[in-house]
């Protein structure tokens, strides 16, 4: 019998087998056959971000099979299946069919409103079942993604004892550090440091209110952010200009661990929640607690007269002391590691395998859980200027570039489009190719234009 003839009688046959058992032969991007078996969910990456296109991966003694092939989703073999999305990826003009109750979407997004802002709002976030985001809400939060271990806050290699800081302010370095190169951002960082350095002396090395030149090595943020050079030249300022992009409750990121871990004292706006993260009660000084830039410049010069009251925002590194439960809570249990810890998967990793622990946890008859607005946690940007005193929205900027703030404007748009978003996906409406001018028709119908005149932005 020759090969076509013996196909014939096998081929049918170890077909019929394969669907018994449930398994597929399927090629990969390469051309390299895989065999996927139906009985482990299928996670589909909507938003390409591992740089894998299709491979099993085990998480404990389960097993999932990732992919970036959105086919899977219309595919009946397929059993359980999630969407995985990376948050400053998320296009709404580019999204599966939405259903509740045959699909777990997920959400991973570490960065900051400015990247996204319609995933501020809670009728975007109600879309997702499984989010891993700096909220401590979150199903599985990565508050502390830039902080490596405990001992970061107590090591003392890199520490530079406050009498030689003194000489270095003597040789005529500035009290004060400030690095940033992202000089446009929603809390309007340099106009308050503008204003601080006519009370006190900034040096600052990025590209915004540049007067100190960085060497060339250091000038690439990505590769430069934590390079050893990059933190002893921060370690020798008494203190650290912390200013985060946006406020939003537990969004700290290295602009402020970067210091904390050096042993410079953080000069802090971003989360309001900060200080349920930090090692002891007086390890940073928050800018919200002042009434204005020369209020927090005469208490920084207070300082500078007096080492004792100085040196108790280094208890961590003084006496190695760690007071918060929460803090040290978190980290003795956090799954995931940060950097190169070879004894722990990353954050990213982590996201995977816990949305695959919990499709295989899902039983047919479940109702996932959905996310609410807390899982990110990002209210109407307010600039620095506009929250000192601890006055929040309800303080006036004197600052004239924000009497029209192009970020409070994107925002309250991103509002708006996320409540016809989520009507139009629940509707079964949605269609991308008439889905900028649904969402245009809808702002148009709410007065927007009205509110948020396009001839106001024109004029910044």
């Amino acid at each position: 019998m020759g090969n076509k003839a013996l196909c014939l009688f096998i081929c049918p046959l170890f077909a019929v087998v394969m669907q018994l058992v449930q398994v597929q032969a399927e090629m990969d991007q390469n051309g390299e056959l895989i065999w996927r078996d139906n009985l482990n969910p299928t996670l589909v990456w909507w938003t390409p971000f591992t740089g894998v296109f299709s491979e099993y991966k085990t998480c404990g003694q389960l097993k999932c099979f990732f992919t970036a092939d959105k086919s899977y989703l219309s595919n009946l073999h397929v059993n359980k299946t999630a969407v995985l999305f990376y948050g400053s990826d998320f296009r709404t003009e580019n999204l599966p069919v939405f259903s509740r109750n045959s699909q777990i979407w997920s959400l991973l997004h570490e960065e900051s409103p400015k990247n996204n802002p319609i995933l501020c709002h809670e009728e975007v976030l109600n879309l997702f079942n499984f989010t891993s985001t700096f909220s401590r809400f979150s199903t599985e939060p990565i508050t502390l993604q830039y902080l490596r271990d405990l001992k970061q806050l107590t090591r003392l290699d890199e520490f530079i004892s406050t009498s030689n800081k003194n000489s270095f302010l003597q040789d005529g370095l500035a009290p004060v550090i400030y690095i940033q190169s992202d000089c446009d951002t929603p809390s309007d960082r340099d106009t308050f440091v503008r204003e601080l350095a006519t009370h006190i002396k900034v040096d600052s090395y990025g590209r915004c209110l540049n007067n100190k030149k960085l060497p060339s090595h250091l000038k690439n943020g990505v590769e430069g952010m934590d390079h050893p050079d990059l933190r002893s030249l921060v370690a020798r300022y008494k203190f650290a200009l912390a200013i985060e992009n946006a406020a939003c409750e537990d969004y700290i990121t290295e602009k402020l661990w970067r210091p904390l871990t050096l042993g410079s004292v953080p000069l802090y706006w971003g989360s309001p929640t900060v200080s349920d993260w930090m090692p002891n009660t007086n390890s940073i000084i928050d800018i919200r607690k002042f009434n204005s830039p020369e209020e927090l410049a005469q208490h920084l010069k207070s300082l500078l007269e007096n080492d004792k009251q100085y040196e108790k925002h280094l208890e961590h590194k003084l006496d190695g002391k760690i007071s918060n439960k929460l803090l040290k809570y978190t980290m003795d249990n956090r799954a995931w590691g940060v950097g190169n810890d070879e004894d722990k998967i990353n954050f990213i990793e982590n996201f995977e395998c816990s949305v695959c622990r919990t499709l295989h946890r899902l039983n047919e008859d479940d109702s996932p859980t959905t996310a609410d607005v807390r899982h990110y946690n990002c209210k109407a940007p307010v600039t620095v200027m506009q929250s000192l005193g601890g006055a929040g929205t309800n303080r006036t900027s004197k600052v004239k570039s924000h009497e029209y703030s192009s970020w409070l404007e994107e925002w309250h748009r991103a509002k708006l489009e996320a409540q016809k978003l989520r009507k139009l996906l629940e509707t079964g409406s949605y269609s991308p190719p008439t889905y900028h001018q649904d969402v245009l028709d809808y702002l148009i119908e709410k007065g927007h234009f009205k509110k948020f005149p396009p001839s106001l932005r024109e004029e910044l």
